[in-house]
């Protein structure tokens, strides 16, 4: 809500009816900088202590977080999790690399892995507030900002599929909108990217091209579902730009 009004206020005043040369009075200034200043007090994590408080989420069993810093990321873990903590680790440092390379781009932003032991104690956490917490199934990657939440639930592999598309996911965002606050409010008021372009970059980034994603475009192009391409949401949205991309990497390396 109040990121949505800070935009909304420099939208109107610096996009709006002016025309020419814009002076603004000192106050809009005061203004814009209290709401800076309280979006990212409200967005800090700190080992677990300022993390907002989800609603209707009760937290069982109280947690204790430990981390451990790396150069351009910090795992985070609790009793339990040490072992995964190493494996998200090594994993994380890898990718990282790779995608930079890719890119010839080095990430600016420090990437925070926070992972849980079990999918019942994600969905107890006090981060962020996705209202799809308690229904979502596993496998999926959630993610706060620069913050990827991970659960272990389905094995290795599974686990290190999350944490490949949250490390893409961020790295795609950066590399689009920039790295800064400022630098994003900037791309978000000049550019509209559609879902299957970001989401689907994403994916194909974080995996290969399968059968089954090939069987569920097939069933969407046959349905007339992926007639519009930017109606698309969703699964839907992610698998057509993930066909796409792929064309092109195939076709034009």
């Amino acid at each position: 809500m109040l990121k949505t009004l800070v935009e909304r206020l420099v939208h109107r005043r610096l996009f709006g009816t002016f025309t020419g040369t814009v002076r603004l009075p000192i106050r809009f200034y005061l203004l814009i900088a209290t709401l800076v200043a309280m979006l990212q007090l409200n967005g800090q994590f700190y080992n677990g202590s300022q993390m907002d408080f989800g609603k209707n989420r009760i937290q069982y069993i109280p947690v204790d977080w430990e981390f451990y810093r790396y150069e351009k990321y910090d795992v985070f873990f609790y009793a339990g999790g040490k072992d995964l903590s190493h494996l998200a680790a090594r994993a994380a440092q890898g990718y990282l690399k790779e995608l930079e390379e890719r890119f010839n781009y080095e990430m600016e932003n420090r990437l925070q892995l926070i992972l849980f032991n079990s999918l019942s104690d994600l969905r107890q956490r006090n981060l962020g507030t996705m209202p799809d917490a308690e229904n979502n199934p596993g496998g999926m990657t959630r993610q706060v900002g620069n913050k990827i939440l991970l659960s272990y639930e389905d094995g290795t592999v599974s686990f290190l599929r999350q944490l490949k598309i949250g490390i893409a996911d961020a790295f795609v965002q950066e590399f689009l909108y920039g790295s800064d606050f400022r630098d994003r409010l900037r791309a978000s008021t000049l550019m509209n990217i559609p879902v299957w372009f970001e989401k689907g970059l994403v994916r194909w980034l974080a995996e290969p091209w399968n059968a089954v994603s090939s069987s569920q475009v097939r069933d969407g192009l046959i349905s007339n579902r992926y007639l519009f391409l930017n109606r698309l949401e969703g699964e839907d949205a992610i698998l057509a730009g993930h066909s796409l991309w792929t064309y092109i990497a195939s076709s034009y390396g």
